[in-house]
């Protein structure tokens, strides 16, 4: 499995930080009508960064400071049933707003 977290930076903006964490939950569904998911394993990962624009280049922004980044993370066997609070369709339109600042003149 791979992924490569980033992130579009908007043109309003004049910095950007994040520090994201997540969970990928390995889980197996036979194929009978009435069974349910169940929980293999669980890989916990994070990343972090963060720019700031270069002030009249237009939309030019400086090299990403990268901050903790685990190269390869290890996941662990489990049993326990994950837990969802939130949805990635729950921060649709605002999750970028609560992580960049824009700057006001």
């Amino acid at each position: 499995m791979s992924d490569s977290p980033g992130i579009i930076l908007e043109e309003a903006w004049s910095y950007f930080d994040i520090d994201d964490h997540y969970q990928t939950w390995f889980m197996y569904k036979h194929i009978d009508k009435d069974s349910i998911w169940v929980p293999l394993g669980v890989l916990e990962w994070s990343w972090e960064a963060s720019t700031s624009r270069n002030q009249g280049h237009g939309n030019s922004w400086r090299v990403p400071i990268i901050g903790h980044v685990p190269k390869d993370p290890s996941g662990a066997l489990t049993t326990a049933l994950p837990l969802w609070s939130q949805n990635a369709a729950d921060f649709h339109g605002t999750y970028l707003l609560l992580l960049c600042y824009k700057e006001t003149i």
